[in-house]
């Protein structure tokens, strides 16, 4: 018979319920590490994919066993390429080592190079080699709630909302048990983003408020501004237009000067201001946003701008923004852009580019399971085809304006960015 430990105080349902939930098992579509070789070109390329290769084979070997990694007297000397990024410089010369000394490699640096790479590659936009490695950086220090948590926004962002809810279990479960509450809040903020995507909004809502309730409790105002960013999205998608601001307001006071985060905040009160058809103001804050906005939040900026643009009869911004994103591919924030795009056609008339763009939108959100902007995007292809108004046009109508004061403030601090 086996026993489980609880924790004084607790029922054995309570306790059994914080059980850390193991890896998820790898993917089984197409030969391992095979994404790396198609983002990533060239030599380049091979070689991550070399790196990939080696690092998970380290991790599920026993450490007595790797020796054979590198036999003695067939010890190759693993080069980086002649031309690398940067960024993964350090990264790829501890892996560099890996093939040298495979019994004297240390987790701890294993698995943060690979994590590095993981980073490089969401930040260049290469969303499947993120995943890999975010998953073998995990599965070489597999005690680091902080690699799960990375493993779980990589397959997240590439939509395996499966497995991404794993390993987002599994980070909020190892930060629990070690008491690292930064990356508790940020799983259950993150594990609410990928509910909101697949259309389960009160999961989501439930999410965001226990992180805010746990960053409060440990005075962590940044993660406390994080969470109340996320309900001021939820309460805007709801057209609640008063708790939204409420939600706005205290999160520019919880975010410090100079955030990263800032920008995404203001993206989001513009936004709240285009669904109630403040196009002038929400333009204002999306041009200055374009500039300074991190590249993979672009494609959102750019729908944004554009609906924004054809509520203010502003045809030629409107079309050097969807003319930007028509390069974009498939990727977080793409759908719901090519909707922003169909809204803003709609206010300018052209009631067949809209229903094109809505048709877009529905397409890119089918293949990401992103249930929610597929069902926006079918109500606007009917809106389209019976000929009906933006439902933006008409909600504005009887909604009073923005507080003037939250609008100041909104560019006070982003221009502390």
């Amino acid at each position: 018979m086996t026993s489980s430990k609880t924790v004084p105080g607790r029922t054995h349902d309570t306790a059994r319920r914080w059980r850390v939930p193991p890896a998820p098992l790898a993917a089984s579509s197409g030969p391992e590490g095979v994404a790396v070789l198609e983002e990533v070109p060239g030599s380049l390329g091979a070689r991550l994919w070399r790196a990939l290769r080696l690092i998970a084979t380290w991790a599920e070997i026993a450490p007595e066993s790797r020796g054979w990694l590198a036999p003695e007297g067939r010890r190759p000397k693993a080069k980086t390429p002649t031309w690398y990024p940067i960024e993964i410089e350090p990264a790829l010369r501890t892996l560099d080592s890996l093939l040298d000394d495979p019994d004297g490699a240390e987790r701890p640096a294993i698995s943060e190079a690979a994590l590095a790479i993981a980073v490089w590659a969401r930040t260049e936009g290469f969303g499947r080699t993120a995943a890999e490695f975010g998953q073998v950086a995990a599965a070489a220090d597999p005690e680091r709630p902080s690699h799960a948590l990375a493993a779980a926004r990589a397959t997240r962002d590439l939509a395996d909302y499966a497995r991404g809810e794993a390993w987002f279990q599994r980070a909020i479960g190892l930060a629990r048990a070690t008491g690292d509450w930064t990356v508790y809040i940020r799983g259950y903020l993150g594990y609410g983003k990928l509910l909101w995507a697949r259309g389960n909004v009160p999961g989501a809502r439930k999410h965001f408020e226990r992180a805010h309730r746990r960053a409060a409790r440990v005075g962590n105002r940044e993660l406390q501004g994080m969470a109340l960013h996320d309900l001021l999205v939820i309460e805007s998608t709801r057209r609640r237009w008063e708790a939204a601001e409420t939600y706005a307001a205290l999160a520019i006071d919880a975010y410090p000067a100079g955030s990263d985060d800032l920008p995404r905040l203001c993206y989001d009160i513009a936004y709240c201001w285009l669904r109630q058809g403040r196009h002038a103001e929400s333009a204002t804050v999306l041009t200055r946003l374009l500039p300074i906005m991190e590249p993979r939040a672009r494609p959102a900026v750019l729908g944004g701008l554009a609906h924004a643009a054809g509520g203010s009869a502003d045809a030629r911004t409107f079309e050097e923004a969807r003319s930007e994103l028509v390069d974009w591919r498939a990727a977080p924030g793409v759908a719901e852009a090519w909707l922003d795009i169909a809204r803003g056609a709609m206010h300018l008339g052209r009631i067949d580019e809209a229903r094109a763009a809505a048709r877009t939108s529905r397409e890119i959100a089918a293949e990401r399971s992103e249930h929610r902007i597929v069902f926006e995007a079918e109500a606007l292809e009917e809106s389209c085809a019976s000929l009906t108004k933006d439902v933006d046009v008409e909600e504005a109508a009887h909604h009073p304006d923005p507080a003037e004061h939250l609008a100041e403030r909104v560019v006070r601090k982003l221009a502390t960015v």
